[in-house]
């Protein structure tokens, strides 16, 4: 997805939120991954730059952030579990 030429990855923590809010909008383009596959991904997240849309809901954005935001806010969460 692109906002205004900023490049945005929407993710929900299972992907049931993902097919409810995207069933609503006619998109079916839901591909579920692992945490550490996330992981592997974020370098080329950081070199292109693209934000990360948390939990959207229908054609509202959720909570928008930078990677390192997010990766800081997920490792904290992930301490609570460990």
């Amino acid at each position: 997805m692109k906002v205004e030429s900023i490049s945005v990855i929407s993710i929900w923590p299972a992907k049931e939120y993902a097919l409810a809010t995207f069933d609503k909008i006619g998109e079916k383009k839901v591909k579920e991954f692992s945490l550490n596959d996330f992981y592997k991904m974020i370098p080329y997240i950081k070199q292109h730059n693209i934000l990360i849309n948390v939990f959207s809901v229908d054609q509202n954005t959720g909570f928008v952030v930078a990677i390192n935001e997010f990766i800081e806010d997920l490792n904290s969460e992930l301490e609570k579990y460990s």
